[in-house]
């Protein structure tokens, strides 16, 4: 009983033993080769890309628009504005379109004949059209004719090839609010 008692303990000494080795080996690297270290990753510029990184990767949260409104004079003028990055370029620029004037815009005495309300259903842009859906809100517009060119002047100002449709609940609208097709 004695000797496997002191063998248990031998196995003991030698695993802490071993286990002391490796934490002052360690340490010995890293008073050495720390320094080394830090050094290559400042002069490889390894901090600043990863701080480049992380800054894009916020900034990316965030994307600017181009927003149409119309001035006092029936003009469309067009205003930046910083959104968020939500899902699809297209369909963002076309949500932020729909919402009130930012503060930028209403500063500058311009406002928006697109009825609050209005709720868009879908976009669709390829090469040679751009397809809005909207509900049906966008009717009851004050001005329609300027409503129709807000919303022509975001989709030109996305794909300035294109031919712009306005759908209202799936059918074709001109711009002096006639059903040109039914769709539904």
């Amino acid at each position: 009983m004695k000797r496997n008692n002191s063998q248990i303990n031998d196995k003991k000494k030698i695993v802490l033993y071993i286990i002391i080795s490796f934490v002052i080996l360690t340490i010995i690297e890293l008073l050495i080769f720390l320094p080394k270290v830090r050094q290559a990753i400042v002069d490889s510029n390894a901090i600043e890309l990863v701080n480049q990184a992380m800054l894009n990767s916020e900034q990316s949260n965030y994307r600017d628009y181009t927003l149409f409104f119309v001035s006092m004079d029936n003009n469309i003028i067009s205003f930046k504005y910083t959104g968020s990055n939500r899902s699809d370029f297209v369909h963002d620029s076309f949500e932020y379109q729909l919402l009130s004037p930012p503060l930028i815009a209403l500063k500058k005495y311009c406002v928006s004949f697109i009825p609050n309300e209005t709720q868009l259903i879908g976009v669709t842009s390829k090469e040679k059209a751009t397809y809005v859906n909207v509900s049906k809100e966008i009717l009851n517009s004050d001005n329609f004719s300027l409503c129709y060119q807000q919303l022509k002047a975001q989709a030109l100002s996305i794909n300035s090839e294109a031919k712009f449709f306005l759908l209202i609940e799936g059918n074709l609208y001109n711009q002096d609010k006639e059903l040109i097709k039914k769709y539904n």
